[in-house]
């Protein structure tokens, strides 16, 4: 069997096992390193590189910070905003905006797991003041919020995707060039309609669930803990609950430019923020401890190495060996959009949805230069269905904190998701000959 074959169906066995639901996540993520490097696949560093990327190892310090978030008076003063906007006309729609607005807002600046997991303990505060906001349907709304939202704002990485686009279809040979609004319009558009929809409406596909919520119990007992605290809502001295809203929230600012100004990475950064919170006495070591998703941390780093096992033994031609298939013999460039959009929306769901773009952008980029086509479109599909990542714990990092965290069946993952997933896709269908015929030209 060839090591191509042996990825793809190493890929099918690690779908079916989280299906199944009788292994445990993180088991069923640590076996695929092992596996990668024990076939000779993929060498030890290759296997295990999820467990040194910077992106896995700023779980660490995110999931402190939200510790001291949930020790300081903020979660607190937290549900005395949500219970006043829910008494309020329109309410429930007011603070689903609030944290849509927060998510797509931090997503752009930073990331889409450095979303999630800023805005984990404000959502255990949601939920824990008004019942009808399930804690499990909010995270899970904001991350599909947060990912499929990223990269509509004219700076950061949408500035450098348009000048790495560019780079590559000059390398390709290709006479088209994008301008600096054009991966911007591919998809803002129609994102923000869709946005709309998941605050009016989306909603309700997130609130309903047939498993208990295991952060249930931990979430009565802080309420009941709060009930014996001062009114402030916490228990640190005043000027230490100011100083952990200093460290959290000088955090989130320190990571959103701390990078732009200095070449201090934005691991160290956050590490810098939460270390400090230990050494002040703000939170103990355990209390960190306790509070880290660590069937998050291992579902992420132990599924990432499968990527460059795609790419590595080859199994990639496979998939455009597929692609050809479904177009037979089509040279439309409307055509092309979408299919390489669905193969990089379905593949993005079971890989990293930055390396499903990579895959994809490389075939796109050689089929249609190769047919003499207009490749910009296609490109842009590719990005666009490649953060369609809102299926399955696999998909992204984000996804993997509320997988991790939540106590999901697997088929209550994809269902949470698959209707805000459809509607994203009949949106992006309808306003592609948009793009195409009057933007483009």
């Amino acid at each position: 069997m060839s090591q191509a074959v042996f990825v793809l169906l190493l890929l099918l066995v690690m779908i079916v096992a989280f299906a199944s639901g009788k292994f445990n996540f993180g088991l069923i993520s640590l076996s695929i390193p092992v596996v990668l490097q024990a076939t000779g696949i993929l060498t030890a560093a290759e296997a295990w590189t999820g467990f040194s990327n910077t992106g896995i190892l700023l779980f660490i310090p995110l999931f402190m910070l939200g510790t001291v978030l949930k020790k300081s008076s903020f979660l607190f003063r937290l549900k005395k905003l949500v219970a006043k906007l829910g008494s309020t006309r329109g309410g429930h729609i007011k603070v689903l905006l609030v944290f849509a607005v927060s998510a797509v807002l931090l997503a752009n600046f930073m990331n889409a797991t450095a979303a999630i997991a800023l805005l984990a303990p404000m959502i255990v505060a949601l939920s824990s003041e008004d019942k009808s906001f399930s804690r499990r349907g909010v995270t899970k709304w904001c991350a599909d919020i947060a990912n499929a939202s990223r990269q509509i704002f004219p700076f950061g990485l949408v500035l450098a995707e348009y000048a790495v686009t560019n780079a590559k279809l000059e390398a390709a040979g290709s006479p088209y060039r994008l301008r600096i609004l054009d991966p911007i319009l591919s998809k803002t558009p129609f994102v923000l309609i869709w946005l709309a929809f998941m605050v009016f409406f989306g909603y309700r596909f997130y609130n309903k669930w047939s498993t208990a919520d295991p952060m249930e119990e931990s979430m009565a007992k802080d309420s009941s803990d709060s009930e014996g605290k001062e009114e402030r809502g916490t228990s640190l001295s005043p000027f230490m609950d100011k100083l952990a809203y200093f460290l959290f929230f000088g955090n989130v600012a320190a990571m959103l430019f701390g990078t732009m100004f200095t070449n201090i990475p934005i691991l160290i950064w956050a590490f810098m923020f939460a270390l400090t919170a230990v050494y002040v006495g703000i939170v103990t070591p355990r209390e960190c401890i306790d509070n880290m998703s660590w069937v998050s941390l291992l579902l992420a780093a132990g599924t990432m190495p499968l990527t460059t096992a795609i790419v590595k033994s080859g199994a990639q031609e496979y998939i455009a060996s597929a692609v050809g298939f479904f177009m037979r013999g089509n040279n439309s460039v409307f055509a092309l959009s979408i299919v390489f959009y669905f193969f990089a929306s379905i593949t993005t769901q079971f890989m990293s949805d930055l390396a499903s773009k990579e895959i994809y952008t490389s075939i796109a980029l050689a089929a249609t230069v190769g047919l003499g086509l207009d490749p910009r479109p296609v490109l842009m599909a590719v990005l666009i269905g490649a953060f369609a990542s809102v299926l399955t714990p696999m998909a992204n990092a984000g996804q993997a904190i509320c997988y991790g965290s939540g106590g999901y069946k697997f088929i209550e993952y994809i269902k949470a998701g698959l209707i805000p997933y459809l509607v994203y896709t009949v949106l992006f269908i309808v306003y592609q000959p948009i793009y195409m015929n009057l933007i483009l030209k």
